[in-house]
């Protein structure tokens, strides 16, 4: 909800206590769990930290890795990661 409204502060205080549950209670390989550092990844990229994004940029690619298998490339973290190689 935050993050839609451009709120990316307070969106980022939700996804970081939502991904310490989710690590705990699910496991960091959980697509779950992947799907929250992807939506860390957005809202670190709207504000402007290129730096955090990347983190946790590696820890969805790492979790989908760990479920999919190497090969596996998720669409949005494949076109993201293609738009931080571009600023870094």
């Amino acid at each position: 909800m935050y993050k839609t409204q451009g709120d990316y502060p307070r969106a980022l205080e939700h996804y970081n206590r939502a991904l310490v549950i989710k690590e705990v209670v699910l496991g960091k390989n959980h697509k779950t769990t992947a799907n929250t550092c992807y939506n860390l990844v957005l809202a670190y990229n709207n504000l402007g930290n290129m730096t955090e994004a990347v983190c946790f940029m590696e820890r969805a690619r790492t979790a989908y890795s760990s479920i999919y298998g190497e090969d596996h490339r998720d669409e949005g973290c494949r076109r993201h990661a293609g738009q931080m190689d571009d600023t870094e």
